[in-house]
């Protein structure tokens, strides 16, 4: 019981705060919808099967970024691998990509 009450403790207190915030006009609800709005939105998109529309297309867009990630970079290691000419080339520029996070090249 006690590590229940852990695991969704700063859950709740976050959608308490978010409630607060909402109901006393500290953020911008255009912004920052209440949680109930948040909710209805969900099922509304849910019943009306356009939730599910949306999933495939965002999981296709993962995927597809996956792939092109996967056939971009296997050939390249693989050429990196074979030629350490082109290693010693190119090591400098997939360095600075390495420590670049994600999403900051988006």
């Amino acid at each position: 019981v006690r590590h229940f009450c852990l695991r969704w403790a700063i859950p709740c207190v976050l959608i308490l705060l978010w409630l607060w915030a909402t109901a006393s006009g500290q953020v911008n609800l255009f912004l920052v919808p209440p949680p109930t709005v948040v909710i209805d939105a969900a099922f509304e998109l849910a019943g009306g099967g356009a939730l599910g529309a949306h999933l495939r297309v965002s999981a296709g867009r993962a995927v597809g970024g996956f792939a092109l990630t996967v056939a971009l970079a296997l050939p390249l290691a693989l050429f990196l691998a074979v030629s350490p000419i082109a290693y010693r080339s190119l090591s400098l520029l997939l360095d600075f990509f390495r420590v670049v996070p994600p999403l900051a090249m988006v």
